[in-house]
């Protein structure tokens, strides 16, 4: 009694093809999966997808005091009015878990991950 033949082979070679293949692209073309999300008091007033590439500055509307930076995959405060500047100083943020906020303006941001990869960090501390 045989457990493989020979056309079992035009079964297995194909799908082992497709299996490389798959695992290459995910290598070759892997997904951030990261977004930031500005919150304006308690309310998401903006969702950045991290995962495109680009630069680009933004405000959240014509009349407000505070810049936001986006560069590839990091976001961060440019500018702001408030009088200590934590928040500038707080840099660019790219991790998921990673957060900054301009307590005088009431805005936070924060960096998620869509990904739920169970080696992801839940909540970064010190940094």
């Amino acid at each position: 009694m045989k457990f493989i033949n020979k056309k079992d082979f035009y079964l297995i070679i194909p799908l082992m093809i497709i299996a490389v293949l798959c695992i290459v692209a995910v290598y070759i073309f892997p997904s951030s999966g990261k977004v930031a999300k500005i919150y304006l008091s308690d309310t998401l007033v903006k969702t950045v997808d991290l995962s495109v590439k680009g630069e680009e500055y933004f405000k959240l509307d014509k009349n407000s005091n505070v810049t936001f930076y986006k560069k590839d995959d990091t976001i961060g405060f440019l500018e702001s009015n408030c009088p200590d500047k934590i928040c500038v100083n707080s840099g660019m943020l790219s991790k998921a878990g990673q957060t900054a906020a301009c307590i005088p303006n009431k805005l936070f941001l924060v960096i998620t991950s869509n990904n739920k990869n169970p080696d992801d960090v839940d909540v970064l501390v010190g940094q």
